[in-house]
This record gives C-alpha cells, sequence and structure tokens, in this order.
C-alpha cells in the first residue's frame, strides 16, 4: 500500500495558503453592489476589444485589479476575456492535439481566469478539462483535481453534469491510479447524481468504502494532523469522508470540535493576513492578540507580530506610486523565487508561481517551471515512506544539508501528527545547524513543536543551543534537562553538558587543574625551549627579509652561543644575505667565506663570492678559481668572461687549468687575437706530440695573426710529428706565397735529433723481462708518424729480435711495427724530396 500521504493531501502547504483569502471573502456576507468606478472600467475595456485592441483592454484589466481591493465584477469579466483567448488561441482543435507552445498559452490564460475567481466553478471546468485532455499534464490534473474538490465538493449538486461526465470519469480514474480512496470517494458521490453514471458509480463506492475502512487509524492520523497544522479544508474532507464511511465512530464528534476551532483560528488568521496586505497593523496585532486566546503558542501569529515590528520600522517610508509599487511586488517575488530555486524548495517555488500567476506577473517559463515541481512533488508522494527512512537516517548521521536539501524536495512525505512533528524537528534542527534562520524565527518553530510535543528532543535542544550562545545557562539547564528526559544518552548533548558542567561544578577542580598544569609546564620547559630556539630561526629568516639590519644584529649576537656546525652554517648563510641586502658587501663577503669554509660545496655562496671578485676593479690570482668556477655555470656572462680572460692572459697564467674557459671566451670573441696568441705560446712551449687537433688550429691561427717563426716551427713540428704531412705542404706553400724564408733541412735535422733521443728512451724499455712493459712500449712505438732511414737503422734490430716472441701479442706488433715504420720513412723521404722542390 502506498504511503497514507499520497493517498490524501494535496501539498503541505503553510496555514494560509494561496487561495484562502478568496474563498472566506466568497463565503461572508451579501455581495456589495458594484461601485461607479468597477462599471467604468469594464465599459472602457469593453470598447477597446470592439476596436480590436485585446492588449490594450488586457493592461487597462490588470491595472485596475491592483488599484481596488473589492472588484470582483472586473475579476469576473477578465476571468471571461481570458476563458474567451483561450478559445480563440485553440481555434476548434482538441486539447491533446496542440503543439507545446500553444498549449502553454492555452493554460496560462485558463489558469488566470480560474485565480481570478476560483469560486466559480465554470472557470474550473475549461481549465481541468485541459488539463485532463494533455497526457503531459497528469501529475496537475490529479493536484487540481483534488483542490477543486476541497472547495466546491459541497455545491456539486448545482454543476452540469453534461458538461462535468468526462472530466469526472477521468478523476475517478486518476484517483484509482494513483490509490487516493477519498477523493474518488467524493467523485463517485458526484457520478450517482447523474442517471447514466449512477448505477456503475454505486457499485464501486462499496469497494471504496471498505479501503477507506481499512485505513481508519491511518486517516483518522492524518486528519489530526492537518487540524493541527492548520489544513482545514483537507481534514474536513477527509472527515466528511470519515463520517460517510463510520458515522457512528466515537473519535468524530471529538474531530469535529477540534476542526471548528480550527476553522475559527484560520478565519482569524485570513483577517490578519487581509489586514497585513492593507498596512492595518494595528488590527491585525488586535487579531493576533484573539487568536492567542485560543492558542498561546500560534507560530502564525509569532510571525506576523515579528512581521508587524519590521514593517513598522519601514513605515515612515515615502509614498510610491501604483506602478512602481507593482514593480516592486513583482520584484519582490522574483527574488522570492530564486531564494527559493537555490534551496530546492519545490512547495514555496510552488506558491510564489502560483502567486506569480494570480497577480498576472507569470510569464510562460513561470507556467513550464510549474509544471515541472508540481510534477516532482507528486513523484515524491508516491516515493514518501522510502524517503522519509532516509531523512531519518540524514537526522541520525547529522547531515544537515543533506537533509534539509530532502525535506525541501519532498514536503509531504510526513503521514501522521508524530510525522508531521518529526519532520518538523527535521527542519528546525537542520536550519539551526546550518543558520539559515535568526534565534528568534527558531525559538518561535520551537515553541509551535513544545505545542504538539512537549517532550519533543530537538525543540529542547535548539532552545539548548540557543541558550548557549546568549550565556543564558540557567535557562539551558533547564532545556538540557528537559533533552535528556526525552533521550538520555543522546551523542548530540555530549559537549553541552560539559559546558553546563564546568559552569555549575567547574570552580571545585580549578586549583587542582592548575596544579597538573604548572607541574606539566616545569617539565616541559626544556622542550619549549628548544622550540622556541628553532622557532627562532623560522622568525629571523622572516625578519631577515623585511628588516635586514635588525637581522644581522640579532645574528652577531649568537656568534658564541651557537656551536653547532649545522647551525652554524645556517647563521653565516643568513648573516651573508643580511648582510648584502643591507649594502654592508664587506662583511657579506666575510661572512659568506666563513660559510664556505663549514659547507665549502655551496655553490649559491661560490656565485656570492664570484660575483663580489668580478665587481671589483682588479682581480687576484687567489680569486681565480671561484670566478672560473662560477663562470662554467653562468657562460653567458660575456663581460665577465671577458675581463677574468684578460686577466688570465695578463698575468701569464695559461695552462690546462684554464684551457676551457679560453676556449669558451673564442667562441663568444672569435676575433680576438691576444687570446689566440696567448694558447699559440702555451701550445708551442708543450710536447707537440700528444697536442690535439685544436692546438695545431690555435697555433696556426696565431702565426697567421704575428707572422712570428717560431709559431710556424711548432706548427712544422706538430705536423710531422702527428704525421699530417699533406697539412705540412699546404702550409710550407703558404708560409712561401707569403714571403716567410723556411729552412726545412735544418728543421728536420732538428726533428731528427729529437727523434733520436726519443727512441733511445723507448729502446730501453724493450726486451727486458717485463713482457707487459714490452708490450705497453711496443704501443708507444707504433704511434710514431714519422721516421728517417737512420732511425730505422737503429731501432730495427731490436724489433726484429722481438717478432720471434712467443708471446703472440708483442710478436705480432712487432711485425705490424716494422712495417709500418718502412711505410713511415718512405713517406718522409718523399716529403723531403717534395718540399725541396718547391
Amino acid at each position: 500500500m502506498k504511503s497514507i500521504k499520497s493517498n490524501f493531501s494535496i501539498s503541505m502547504v503553510p496555514a494560509i495558503f494561496l487561495f484562502s483569502i478568496f474563498i472566506f471573502s466568497f463565503a461572508s456576507g451579501e455581495e456589495e453592489k458594484p461601485v461607479e468606478s468597477e462599471m467604468q472600467i469594464i465599459q472602457n475595456a469593453q470598447k477597446l476589444l470592439q476596436q480590436g485592441n485585446e492588449d490594450a483592454s488586457i493592461q487597462q484589466l490588470e491595472a485596475s485589479l491592483s488599484r481596488l481591493d473589492e472588484s470582483k465584477q472586473i475579476k469576473v469579466f477578465f476571468a471571461d476575456l481570458l476563458a474567451s483567448q483561450a478559445m480563440n488561441l485553440s481555434k476548434g482543435q482538441s486539447y491533446a492535439s496542440l503543439s507545446t507552445e500553444l498549449s502553454e498559452s492555452v493554460e496560462s490564460c485558463l489558469r488566470r481566469a480560474r485565480d481570478l475567481v476560483p469560486e466559480s466553478v465554470d472557470r474550473w471546468r475549461p481549465y481541468l478539462q485541459f488539463l485532463s485532455d494533455r497526457c503531459d499534464q497528469e501529475s496537475t490534473f490529479v493536484f487540481e483535481s483534488q483542490d477543486f474538490l476541497l472547495k466546491h465538493y459541497s455545491r456539486a449538486s448545482q454543476m452540469s453534469f453534461s458538461l462535468w461526465l468526462p472530466i469526472l470519469h477521468k478523476m475517478n480514474v486518476a484517483f484509482d491510479t494513483f490509490d487516493f480512496p477519498v477523493y474518488r470517494l467524493e467523485v463517485l458521490e458526484m457520478l450517482m447524481l447523474d442517471k447514466l453514471t449512477g448505477s456503475e458509480a454505486a457499485k464501486l463506492i462499496p469497494l471504496v468504502q471498505k479501503s477507506i475502512r481499512n485505513r481508519l487509524k491511518e486517516i483518522i492520523d492524518k486528519i489530526e494532523a492537518d487540524i493541527a497544522f492548520g489544513e482545514v479544508l483537507e481534514a474536513e474532507a477527509f472527515l466528511r469522508g470519515l463520517k460517510k464511511v463510520e458515522p457512528n465512530l466515537p473519535k468524530i464528534e471529538a474531530l469535529s470540535v477540534k476542526l471548528e476551532l480550527a476553522k475559527k483560528l484560520q478565519n482569524l488568521l485570513v483577517q490578519i493576513h487581509q489586514a497585513m496586505g492593507k498596512s492595518e497593523f494595528q488590527k491585525a496585532e488586535d487579531l493576533c492578540q484573539e487568536v492567542f486566546k485560543i492558542d498561546s503558542n500560534n507560530p502564525h501569529a509569532k510571525l506576523y507580530l515579528l512581521e508587524i515590528k519590521a514593517q513598522r520600522k519601514d513605515s515612515h517610508s515615502p509614498a510610491i506610486g501604483e506602478k512602481k509599487r507593482l514593480e516592486m511586488q513583482k520584484e519582490k517575488l522574483q527574488k522570492k523565487l530564486l531564494i527559493a530555486e537555490s534551496e530546492e524548495d519545490l512547495l514555496l517555488i510552488r506558491n510564489l508561481l502560483r502567486e506569480l500567476s494570480l497577480l498576472g506577473f507569470a510569464s510562460k517559463e513561470h507556467f513550464k517551471r510549474l509544471r515541472e515541481v508540481e510534477r516532482e512533488l507528486f513523484e515524491s508522494r508516491l516515493h514518501s515512506r522510502e524517503r522519509f527512512e532516509n531523512a531519518k537516517t540524514f537526522l541520525n548521521l547529522g547531515k544537515w544539508l543533506e537533509l534539509r536539501r530532502l525535506l525541501n524536495r519532498n514536503p509531504a512525505f510526513a503521514e501522521s501528527l508524530d510525522q508531521f512533528i518529526l519532520v518538523w524537528e527535521m527542519r528546525l534542527v537542520s536550519d539551526y545547524n546550518l543558520s539559515l534562520k535568526t534565534d528568534e524565527e527558531l525559538l518561535v518553530e520551537a515553541d509551535r513543536i513544545f505545542s504538539k510535543s512537549p517532550k519533543s528532543f530537538w525543540a529542547a535542544f535548539v532552545n539548548l543551543g540557543i541558550s548557549l550562545s546568549a550565556k543564558n545557562y540557567l535557562q539551558a539547564e533547564k532545556f538540557l534537562e528537559q533533552a535528556q528526559a526525552a533521550s538520555p544518552k543522546h551523542p548530540a548533548l555530549r559537549w553541552p553538558s560539559r559546558i553546563l558542567w564546568v559552569w555549575r561544578n567547574g570552580w571545585k577542580i580549578v586549583p587542582f587543574i592548575l596544579l597538573i598544569f604548572f607541574y606539566i609546564l616545569s617539565k616541559f620547559m626544556s622542550v619549549f625551549f628548544n622550540w622556541w630556539e628553532e622557532f627562532y630561526w623560522k622568525r629571523i629568516s622572516f625578519t631577515a627579509r623585511l628588516f635586514p639590519r635588525w637581522a644581522m644584529a640579532s645574528l652577531e649576537k649568537k656568534f658564541g652561543v651557537t656551536k653547532d656546525p649545522e647551525t652554524r652554517a645556517r647563521m653565516f648563510e643568513l648573516l651573508s644575505s643580511c648582510a648584502f641586502a643591507a649594502g654592508d658587501s664587506v662583511k657579506g663577503i666575510r661572512y659568506t667565506e666563513l660559510f664556505l669554509e663549514i659547507n665549502p660545496g655551496s655553490l649559491s655562496a661560490r656565485d656570492v663570492i664570484a660575483k663580489h671578485y668580478l665587481q671589483q676593479a682588479k682581480l687576484k690570482p687567489e680569486q681565480l678559481d671561484c670566478v672560473v668556477d662560477y663562470l662554467k655555470r653562468n657562460s653567458k656572462d660575456a663581460p665577465s668572461l671577458k675581463k677574468v680572460v684578460n686577466f688570465i692572459i695578463g698575468s701569464k697564467l695559461v695552462g690546462p687549468k684554464y684551457m676551457g674557459l679560453i676556449y669558451q671566451y673564442l667562441s663568444a670573441f672569435p676575433d680576438n687575437s691576444d687570446a689566440v696568441i696567448a694558447l699559440g705560446d702555451f701550445y708551442s712551449s708543450s710536447d707537440l706530440s700528444d697536442a690535439p687537433i685544436e692546438a695545431l688550429n690555435i697555433i696556426e691561427r696565431a702565426w697567421g695573426v704575428s707572422k712570428d717563426s717560431k709559431y710556424l716551427t711548432a706548427l712544422f713540428k706538430a705536423l710531422i710529428l702527428k704525421g699530417l704531412f699533406d697539412r705540412l705542404k699546404t702550409v710550407f706553400s703558404d708560409a712561401q706565397k707569403k714571403g716567410q724564408k723556411t729552412d726545412h733541412m735544418s728543421f728536420f735535422e732538428t726533428i731528427d735529433k729529437e727523434m733520436e733521443l726519443t727512441l733511445n728512451n723507448l729502446l730501453k724499455d724493450l726486451g727486458g723481462i717485463d713482457k707487459k712493459l714490452t708490450l705497453k712500449t711496443l704501443q708507444k712505438i707504433t704511434k710514431v708518424q714519422y721516421l728517417n732511414g737512420s732511425h730505422l737503422a737503429q731501432i730495427l734490430p731490436q724489433l726484429e729480435s722481438l717478432s720471434d716472441e712467443k708471446e703472440q701479442n708483442i710478436g705480432n706488433l712487432t711485425r705490424k711495427a716494422i712495417e709500418q715504420f718502412k711505410a713511415t720513412v718512405e713517406k718522409g723521404n718523399k716529403l723531403k724530396e717534395s718540399l725541396g722542390k718547391t
């Protein structure tokens, strides 16, 4: 069986729902004679219609409705005009065949016509007919059918059944489909009034009555809940159905008395609402007092008093025109609608959209959204029991945001008075924890719950929290006792109970707490001071960025007390940065040097020193290693590179240590002759047998720049020793073309003597016992690229003696060397011959 709420309720609307004013105004007294201004307005509207200016006529009627409080004839005329407009839009087509856009326009006209005169059955019929014909309006049809029965069931005998029969049949089917037995019973009773459908309806009524009897307890709970929360029309409808099914039920009389009292309260609240609309605040306040005589804790009257208080503060605002007032009213409703949409409060969204429709402010989008909301509300009823269990789960877990959202999207899932109260408690505690309402509003809600459930835990809990926030501990104790009586071990009471215990009894243990505190403090003083000392470095690091001089003065006081190497390194690093930031470069360098003594691998410190050296007018030899190391990592610093290389050249410090830096300089400044000559001097005076090709290129460039014969001699020697005879011929030819004299024979004599000494040294290591040394020497010999005949005669006997060596590597290498040397001698002779002919 579906949720009892899904069977009976239209919506969980507030006690003053949207159309109550019209119902009560229609039921109270005789109709007054219309004033002349109304007749004139209607006549003017008719003239505009005759002229074919329908839009202007509608605008005039809208304006007149906003000006006149009692304008019944205008409303009737306007409603007829809108109904006629809907007929014209449909052009005789069936409502089911209309396009979506056209159906929205027709619906807005029919709904507005119904809203203008909700007491008119004739205005309900075309609207319900439209909803029943449209398959996309099923949920709205069920909503509006329930609303219609609540308002007009008593007038069923006055209806024209020939026009209403199709609608009533569809109501019967819908209420049967969705299991709404009470409403279905009333529809069947209406069908019994017609001769054609009476017999069939009479057969179905006992079945529906049986279904209601099976739910008597739920229906009684529902009636009590509706009476308690001001749903008098719905309570009256259910009580009416209950009397028909079980007229002798003992509780009927008590429920009838409660209902009459609720009607009286409802009538007073409607009068308050009307007085507030007319800004008659004193009358509204007096009526609130009348309400309190019947119900001393009535929450609606309390909220009205709060609103009266707020309105009186704004009562001295300047008067505004009617047009401006309407604009402000529309803007206010739209703002409320935006807030309701953000909170996903479906019931409030529905009421605001209906109010916009009633006042003529609704657009097509508003009507579309209203249909969507009514469909969602209808869907929520079908799953009310399941979602109610979800809400209780969220409440127990303290998931207030999820709980509030679930309540807003499912306003009708309570089935009895107890469940209604629990739903109120859920709303109250979620509003409290999410701070969605003021303390005054929360207290009013809590009082409303107390009036229905004096032992409510959550109402007491919210009062407890508000009292603690206000430091009203005596009152908080009272609410704590009340909450503990309802739920003694609830975890939400843990901290409030501790706070109140400390407030009441804490002074007794304060001395003991202080003793323990100071004892623990004394034990942990060393830990604290260690932490404070460690924190000093964090503080001073931050201070150094803002006030470097102050930080440096503080750090200098740490010289004598800082012993740990790591801490001292940190101290000197900070001192260095502070000194440079303060503009004291002398101290900065000194502190950086001290830091490097502790941490020599710090690249940042070395860079600081190097930059300082480079800024000085003249470098010193002892500074060279530092700046060279810096330039290797910062090769794009061309000015510094030039300065350092010039210093190396000027100080005659060119050597393998700085060779890479000089080459780096030459790549940046390729036309610098000083660097070329300096490198040429270095390579010319070094061992040319192992000189790289780059060295030969540098020597050749140095000769080309200076024309000095020493470079040419060195180049010849290097080319001969490396066996680059073709290049030697080219260089020799170039030298002759440039007019430089070259005595190649004397040069070869010098080379021959040097080579003879070299071979003598190598031959000493051949043929010994140490085979590894012999093999190593042979490997060196095979690298010789120049020999003459005497050299070959000098070395050949000893090599031939080794050619038969049993050690395979030695023998093979020796034979290879003999063949190579013979070829080398031949090449050397050809070279001499070639140079002699040049």
